[in-house]
Order: C-alpha cells, then sequence, then structure tokens
C-alpha cells in the first residue's frame, strides 16, 4: 500500500511542544516497521498560527534519517483544524489516508492495528482507533475519567462503531475525498468528525473500531486552557442547535446537560474510577471540584453563545 499520513499542526500550539516531538518518535518508528509500504508524511499548518521556522526546527532535530524524503511541510493560510485535514488529504498522493494529530502519541501497535483491518477487508473504508486522555498528572487523570474520551481500552475486539475523533482514523482517500469533513455550524471549531460519522453511517457503511490502534491525547495544558476548552465546548454545543431551537430552550437544554454531567457524571465516575488512573483517594475530592468546575464553563460558554454568538466565535478558539 501507498500510505499518506496526515498531521495537523494546530493542536501543537496549545500542547506541550514535547507532546509532537513523541508522536513523531512513535508514529516514524511504526512507519520504518512496515517496509513492504510506501509512505508520505505530511505535515500541514496555518502560517497565521504557527511559525514556519518552529516545524522545521522540530523535524530537522526529530525526522528520521531514512524518512526525511518522505515529510512534506505544507502552508495552508488561513485555513483550521478541519480544513487543514481535508487539504491534506487533497494533496495526498497515497491510496489510504491516516489522519493523526499533532499532540496525540500512539501507542505500540497504532499503525499495524490500523492498516491491518483494511488490508484483510477490501469493503471496508474507514476504520478508528481508540483514545484516552494521558493520566499521567492529577489534571490529567480527573479529565481522564470526566471527558469526552473513554479510559484506555483494554483488549477488545474488532467491530463496527459508531463514531470517530479525526485525531485517529483512516480512510480509504477516494472514499473520504467524496465526502470529506464538513463545513460545521458558523463559528464553531469541532465537531466536523461528529457529522461526518453521521453521514457514512446514513449511506449504509460500516465504520469499524480497532481497540488496539489507541493514542494518548493531553489533558488541556493549564489553568488558561482548561477554561479556554470549557468555554469552547459550551459555543459549540449551543451553535449546533442554535438554527434547531429558539435561545430559551437552547439555553434550558445546555443547562440541563451541564448540570447532569457535573452534579451526576462526575461525582459517580470520579469514585467509580479513580483507581484505574491512578488517582489517590485523597485526590477524589479535588478531582470533583475540578471537573463540576469545567462543566459548569461549559454552561457559561454556551449561554455566552446565545447570547453574544459573534463574540464568542471570534475570540474563543480551540
Amino acid at each position: 500500500m501507498f500510505i499518506s499520513i496526515i498531521v495537523e499542526w494546530e493542536n501543537a500550539v496549545l500542547s506541550d511542544l514535547q507532546r509532537a516531538r513523541d508522536m513523531l518518535r512513535r508514529m516514524q518508528a511504526q512507519v520504518l516497521a512496515r517496509s513492504d509500504d510506501r509512505f508520505e508524511i505530511i505535515v500541514i499548518y496555518n502560517p497565521e498560527q504557527v511559525q514556519r521556522g518552529l516545524i522545521e526546527d522540530v523535524l530537522a532535530t526529530d525526522a528520521r534519517a531514512e524518512l526525511k524524503h518522505a515529510f512534506h511541510l505544507v502552508a495552508a493560510p488561513g485555513m483550521h483544524y478541519y480544513d487543514l485535514k481535508n487539504e491534506g488529504a487533497r494533496l495526498a498522493a497515497g491510496d489510504v489516508i491516516v489522519f493523526l494529530d499533532s499532540d496525540v502519541v500512539p501507542d505500540d501497535g497504532w499503525l499495524d492495528g490500523l492498516l491491518g483491518v483494511l488490508e484483510a477487508n477490501p469493503g471496508v473504508n474507514v476504520v478508528t482507533g481508540s483514545y484516552y486522555v494521558d493520566p499521567t498528572d492529577f489534571v490529567g487523570r480527573a479529565f481522564a475519567i470526566n471527558w469526552f474520551f473513554s479510559l484506555r481500552p483494554a483488549q477488545g475486539e474488532i467491530g463496527p462503531g459508531a463514531k470517530f475523533f479525526a485525531n485517529n482514523v483512516a480512510f480509504r482517500k477516494a472514499f473520504f475525498l467524496e465526502r470529506r469533513f464538513p463545513a460545521m455550524p458558523p463559528g464553531s471549531t469541532r465537531g466536523a468528525c461528529g457529522m461526518l460519522a453521521k453521514i457514512i453511517l446514513a449511506e449504509g457503511q460500516t465504520i469499524i473500531r480497532q481497540p488496539a490502534s489507541s493514542v494518548s491525547h493531553p489533558a488541556p495544558n493549564g489553568a488558561t486552557h482548561i477554561v479556554l476548552r470549557a468555554l469552547a465546548q459550551g459555543r459549540d454545543s449551543a451553535f449546533k442547535h442554535r438554527h434547531r431551537m429558539n435561545p430559551l430552550n437552547n439555553s434550558v437544554r445546555i443547562w440541563l446537560r451541564v448540570l447532569k454531567r457535573a452534579l451526576i457524571r462526575v461525582p459517580y465516575r470520579t469514585i467509580r474510577d479513580h483507581g484505574k488512573v491512578g488517582m489517590p483517594i485523597w485526590q477524589v475530592p479535588a478531582a470533583m471540584l475540578l471537573m463540576i468546575g469545567y462543566y459548569l464553563l461549559v454552561g457559561v460558554g454556551g449561554q455566552a453563545a446565545i447570547v453574544a454568538p459573534g463574540f464568542m466565535s471570534r475570540h474563543v478558539r480551540v
């Protein structure tokens, strides 16, 4: 196979740059292990967000000598997360495209797992891996339990899935280019992967989930990023429904969801799962307070988007 791995360099702006270096190191080791395949690695970025020289410095030190010819650094002015992925797919020369984010770190067996499903099943066009928050510190453990990613998977069966995230998914290129990540509600920054998954399933197509192809995702990096992610999550939820609901109903819907998460799900999951991520019992109350505060900020972001949609569109981006 000829495989194009597409890495957006947007999430790396908000995360620790060391994660991007770890991603490159793990990804390249797995590429080199598949000596019978051809690869290109497209690193695509918005020059209004990140300087080309920063990425060039990373690649100069972290790109393996055997793969330097495979890297293509592409500037895409004005584009953001999903647009970067769509543009990378348009430029890709491979028969298969693999989307990998700049802030996720693949576990061992990640690439073999995704490509093995496509090799063994010619009729399969979409394979998604699994995703978990890296529980390396207190914040990571709290988010690992209570955010929108599942806990790190144990061994699981390969089978049909209902969704995927754009940070760890493989497509046959022709199939993807006929669909692409769709445009989101104006002002939103996340959610197109869920929209595309619904389109694919509505067509009667299958999304295969490969639990063995796991990647670790960072928790929000610092207090500012936590607040920004919460406000953006609430904003995107409000924008998703603003054309189908009046403002009052949308506001009620947001707060009902937020309060359910904050007052029921967070305490239940934190007590149930703290041991699974290595959280000592004495940290449980603080983790509950952190995540309750996070989801209350999600509610604030949703309400602010209803009242001042233009402001939230312009000033809250992740």
